[in-house]
């Protein structure tokens, strides 16, 4: 918390970037540690970003950073992974806290990718541009005539709120952000709000758009996937969880090696090209486990098992416990480099130890536990030395620090209960719904399936009750 910006939320000073993974972290140990301050911190810094220039109030999504440290001014790129582990941030928020302003931000990016980001077969493109017309910006900015010229007699309270000024407020013109006081965050879902922004936004497509980079990258559709799985936990609407099995199918399908396991990195005009990294199998595995815990679909884990077992024979290093950044027979880099530290996304080496956590509950299998045991030892000395670095690495150790609750269901109420469950945030809770026959091969589900009456099973450390 040293680094805390105590003023406008996220971590130091300007340029300010998102810090998803950090406040991913601090969320989930909040929920034990109870700490005022973490919690006033967290709300801050989702509060003061949903509420500045960094977050596209007109068609949902975030800026990949703000030049200033107070979220207001944006460089204008909107980066399909940041809009991914923020949607899953505030998802997840809305799950801890209550607090309905997150899920609007939430659904509201959403929206934007199902609107904006995606192929027609369901993979996600990379990124948009920050520039139209050569100009930074000019796609999201306004002058304060033409917000009148769409909202007439609507316009000045509009532009109270949004911070809209006649001689505008970054380079002769405006960029929409809330004035941050007291109540001003529940007037951006107000009625009258919602369609002042709904006109402006009808304005704003006739504009020219930035430049779509409509490549489809593994790991960050995995991370966009991963997210719609959050969000349907949070909301209960099932299209969402659609959107996510429809994205991984597509990747599946269209993002293999020839020897039809191994991935590629990037998928675009139906080819796929450059192997994939260890970032692309961390993340794919950890939706695919994500999707059997919400479906109970056995193939979902299957896969994910498919995958490590890969991913064990081309990118570990015995020595270090570590994964390299690539296999063993890519000879795409003069150097096999390892990657420990998040960056703009997770470290893959952080992701493979949260799936290793999750494998061994899933399937009873001690091999995974001591790989991830090996893992977090070595990470333990770096932890307190670079925290803010490390926000995977640290949510991957909470299970050493909070049990995790194992719940097995079992019974035709299986998805109710899903949904009950849903509705109570324990950042540990793995769940095993019973929904296919070939999960009996599983030893928490083995003999305890019937049909006719629902059961659910509170285990830890694979001993049921």
């Amino acid at each position: 918390m040293e680094a805390a910006d105590k003023v406008h939320g996220g971590f130091g000073a300007a340029p300010k970037f998102p810090a998803a993974m950090t406040l991913t972290y601090l969320l989930r140990y909040n929920y034990r540690a109870a700490d005022g301050e973490v919690a006033e911190h967290i709300s801050r810094s989702l509060d003061h970003m949903m509420a500045g220039g960094i977050y596209d109030h007109v068609g949902g999504g975030f800026s990949r950073y703000t030049v200033d440290a107070g979220w207001m001014v944006p460089h204008f790129e909107k980066m399909l992974y940041d809009n991914a582990l923020l949607m899953a941030l505030y998802a997840e928020a809305y799950r801890s806290t209550g607090n309905r302003q997150y899920r609007f931000v939430a659904e509201h990016t959403a929206a934007f990718i199902l609107e904006e980001m995606t192929h027609e077969q369901g993979g996600f493109f990379a990124a948009y541009d920050a520039d139209s017309e050569g100009v930074e910006g000019k796609y999201y900015t306004w002058d304060k005539s033409e917000i009148e010229a769409v909202l007439h007699d609507k316009a000045d309270a509009f532009c109270q709120l949004f911070d809209v000024r006649a001689k505008g407020n970054w380079e002769h013109t405006n960029i929409l952000h809330l004035n941050h006081k007291a109540g001003v965050l529940e007037k951006r879902t107000d009625s009258e709000v919602t369609e002042a922004l709904a006109k402006i936004k009808e304005v704003r497509s006739e504009r020219i758009k930035p430049l779509l980079d409509d490549k489809v990258n593994v790991a960050w559709n995995a991370w966009m996937g991963a997210a719609f799985c959050e969000l349907y936990r949070a909301t209960g609407q099932t299209r969402y969880l659609e959107v996510a099995e429809r994205n991984t199918r597509f990747i599946l399908d269209h993002c293999r090696q020839e020897d039809g396991i191994g991935l590629m990195h990037i998928w675009h005009d139906g080819q796929a090209y450059i192997a994939a990294t260890i970032d692309d199998y961390a993340a794919l595995i950890h939706v695919l486990l994500s999707l059997f815990q919400l479906t109970g679909k056995y193939s979902y884990l299957a896969t994910a098992e498919e995958l490590e077992a890969y991913v064990a024979a081309h990118f570990y290093d015995a020595t270090s416990g570590m994964f390299f950044q690539t296999a063993e027979k890519d000879n795409s880099l003069p150097v096999r480099t390892m990657e420990l530290f998040d960056h703009a996304t997770p470290s893959g080496n952080a992701i493979m130890v949260e799936n290793y956590h999750l494998l061994q509950v899933l399937t009873s299998k001690n091999q995974y536990h001591q790989v991830y045991r090996k893992m977090v030892a070595a990470i333990q000395p770096s932890l307190h030395k670079f925290p803010t670095s490390l926000g995977r690495w640290l949510c991957a150790a909470i299970p050493l620090q909070i049990p995790a609750a194992e719940v097995v269901i079992t019974g035709p109420e299986i998805n109710q209960v899903l949904e009950d469950l849903h509705g109570i945030y324990y950042p540990m809770m793995i769940t095993l719904p019973f929904c296919d026959n070939s999960s009996k091969k599983l030893p928490l589900l083995t003999d305890r399936n019937n049909e006719k009456v629902t059961r659910i099973y509170l285990c830890k450390n694979q001993s049921c009750t």
